[in-house]
């Protein structure tokens, strides 16, 4: 890695938050996540009978099973077991849950 690289790394790591959400493994796993329809009817199904930290661990089981049955190199898959490590899976359940009752007021 050069060392523009590293700074590069270095700052973003650093950043405190990203776009509003704790870091950027949190906000990109939400971006994606409310960006698949189909995926967010699925999660509103379940979410009248969970709380934030049990839709949060079902959430982050839900990513680590699909991260293993990938059947990646062990690279890849240490580095994205890593990066979904970073996740608040308890701020996407919040907001998922807000929006869930927004819409159900």
């Amino acid at each position: 890695m050069g060392r523009e690289s590293i700074l590069i790394y270095n700052k973003h790591k650093t950043m405190k938050t990203y776009n509003g959400w704790k870091n950027y493994e949190t906000w990109v796993y939400n971006l994606h996540m409310t960006n698949e329809g189909d995926v967010m009817r699925d999660y509103f199904e379940q979410l009248s009978s969970m709380d934030a930290y049990e839709l949060g661990q079902y959430l982050k089981e839900e990513l680590d099973e699909q991260i293993s049955e990938r059947n990646l190199p062990s690279l890849l898959c240490d580095l994205l077991m890593s990066a979904s490590s970073e996740i608040d899976f308890r701020e996407i359940a919040e907001h998922l849950l807000n929006d869930y009752n927004n819409e159900n007021d």
